[in-house]
């Protein structure tokens, strides 16, 4: 029997089998890159009100070479940008407003577990009044 079991040691297939289990994939559905998860969750408030601003935003997001542009009007009335789906690395954010001061923030690290999942990094933007 044991005999066996070192062989099976050895086979491509009982290699994949415990890295997927390492990972969680056969025993859980939301582990190991199933779920799409955004590096960063950035809201915007006044810094003044505490209060969601009603003016449009636009957030510059960068990581390395990458530049991701986001707006958002009334439809986001929580002032929540989601951010770098899945990527990890070190970003920086400027938060546009008119009426506000450009807001910024770099050096913000995003990690990933072993499976290469993101935990996401919340982040409250206070958007000081020009």
């Amino acid at each position: 029997m044991s005999i066996h079991i070192a062989r099976l040691r050895r086979t491509p297939l009982f290699i994949a089998l415990v890295a997927s289990a390492s990972c969680g994939i056969l025993t859980s559905s939301d582990k190991c890159g199933a779920l799409s998860r955004p590096a960063i969750t950035l809201y915007v408030i006044d810094s003044i009100t505490g209060v969601v601003p009603s003016a449009p935003s636009t957030v510059i997001a960068t990581m390395g070479a990458r530049v991701d542009t986001i707006s958002a009007g009334g439809t986001n009335t929580d002032h929540a940008f989601n951010i770098g789906f899945d990527l990890a690395g070190v970003y920086s954010l400027v938060a546009k407003m008119p009426g506000y001061r450009d807001w910024m923030r770099s050096g913000i690290a995003v990690n990933a577990n072993n499976c290469g999942d993101v935990s996401t990094v919340s982040i409250t933007a206070r958007a000081v009044p020009q």
